[in-house]
């Protein structure tokens, strides 16, 4: 009998929560596409009758995911996470996802700052559907992320379970990339 094998990445945990999420018609946010393989994945999953709302700050970045990710579906924008563009105010949108830090093969002195994702993630958790998640990757192998990580974990820490659902992964490798899920159970404001 052959032994079954078990390796899960953060990154392929992710995509398998996202996977059992989102549907052909969604609309979700990339809120850091990087170098594109996230948005990639996310325009398959909402297919031609969604569509994925793409946002980094770095022009090299937006570059090299709109090589990545064709799909006329996907829409691009070259700002800060820390505003969403009005597209994302008219949409019912399903799930935002942050894969924070600098980006792979970039400048690692250009990375998200703590102040910035707390204000994104605050607005994003506003404009989320019910039921839709906040999905974050966190990087605490560097000075920032591990700053980030802190201020996000505090912030996620005060959430009201009557609002929110928050599932946290940890691998055990210190400096390892951690995984936030909060999915939105209210529409309850304090």
């Amino acid at each position: 009998m052959e032994k079954l094998q078990f390796w899960c990445s953060h990154l392929s945990l992710a995509h398998l929560i996202w996977k059992g999420l989102v549907q052909p018609g969604d609309w979700v946010v990339d809120a850091t596409c990087g170098n594109g393989k996230d948005c990639f994945y996310l325009a398959h999953l909402v297919g031609p009758s969604g569509g994925v709302i793409a946002l980094d700050i770095q022009p090299k970045a937006i570059r090299k995911s709109q090589e990545v990710c064709q799909e006329p579906w996907v829409h691009f924008f070259c700002q800060s996470h820390e505003a969403f563009p009005s597209l994302v105010e008219e949409r019912c949108v399903k799930l935002v996802v942050y894969n924070l830090g600098y980006l792979p093969g970039g400048d690692h002195a250009f990375t998200t700052m703590a102040e910035t994702t707390i204000k994104s993630v605050k607005r994003a958790l506003h404009f989320l559907q019910v039921n839709g998640v906040i999905s974050i990757t966190c990087y605490p192998g560097h000075c920032e992320g591990e700053r980030e990580l802190s201020v996000l974990r505090l912030w996620i820490h005060s959430l009201s379970p009557e609002e929110v659902s928050v599932a946290h992964t940890k691998w055990s490798r210190t400096g390892s990339p951690e995984l936030f899920i909060i999915q939105k159970k209210s529409t309850k404001r304090g």
